[in-house]
């Protein structure tokens, strides 16, 4: 089999209960990030991916490490970085 893969970024969306205390949210994400947040409150509903935000990441923005990577027989063949 061959195939390409892709690194990309791309935006997702919690939604969040309509309770949810937004400065203690802020609070939490500033102390440990998006992780301690979501355990800090469970106030998040669903999580959507906005495909229409993705976009391709080169190299020297993913610090040196390849961004693609072409393979064959689950071999990787080329790569674009380290």
């Amino acid at each position: 089999m061959k195939y390409i893969n892709i690194k990309v970024t791309v935006w997702n969306r919690l939604h969040l209960k309509e309770d949810t205390d937004l400065s203690r949210l802020i609070a939490c994400i500033q102390r440990g990030g998006i992780e301690a947040a979501i355990d800090c409150q469970g106030s998040f509903r669903e999580c959507e991916t906005l495909y229409p935000s993705e976009c391709l990441i080169d190299p020297p923005n993913n610090g040196g490490y390849a961004t693609m990577e072409i393979y064959e027989d689950q071999e990787v063949k080329w790569k674009n970085g380290k």
